[in-house]
């Protein structure tokens, strides 16, 4: 098992999580913008808890990218920019980098919020660790139109 903070990046659906009920009294639920997130993070930097990942899948996620969540809905891309922020001290600098230029950068550009497409990268270079390529894909993703994005996507693969 390895600490959140140790990998590069990684994508959890939350539904699908399981944790001891001595661990879920240790790391209270607090009702947050990103609930679950909040709750996944605080208790990945307590001594001997760590993430154990089936050798197989077991569930199918249906993305539901795009559509409203409640989330967005109630605080916008700047409220979830804001509890991330207060996660500082949890997550790597990859890890935080990452965020801010995918799932972050996603919501803000949903939101035809241009400040994001300058603020986001950095804070990124600021308290982070961008790659280049996350740096690129965040331009891309405001600059060209989504079938180009596609194209290039399909390329690449």
């Amino acid at each position: 098992m390895r600490n959140v903070s140790e990998v590069a990046e990684i994508r959890l659906q939350t539904s699908t999580l399981m944790a001891s009920k001595g661990l879920l009294m240790q790391v209270p639920w607090r009702h947050t913008i990103h609930d679950e997130w909040d709750l996944l993070l605080r208790a990945s930097v307590i001594e001997g808890v760590g993430l154990a990942f089936a050798p197989e899948p077991l569930v199918i996620w249906h993305s539901d990218a795009g559509l409203a969540r409640l989330s967005i809905a109630t605080l916008g891309w700047r409220g979830s920019a804001a509890w991330f922020r207060s996660m500082h001290s949890v997550v790597g600098p990859r890890i935080y980098a990452s965020f801010l230029l995918s799932t972050i950068s996603i919501w803000a550009r949903n939101e035809g919020d241009w400040q994001a497409f300058f603020a986001l990268p950095l804070e990124a270079i600021r308290l982070g660790q961008p790659t280049i390529s996350r740096l690129l894909t965040h331009a891309a993703r405001w600059l060209l139109p989504r079938p180009i994005r596609r194209s290039l996507r399909a390329m690449i693969r």
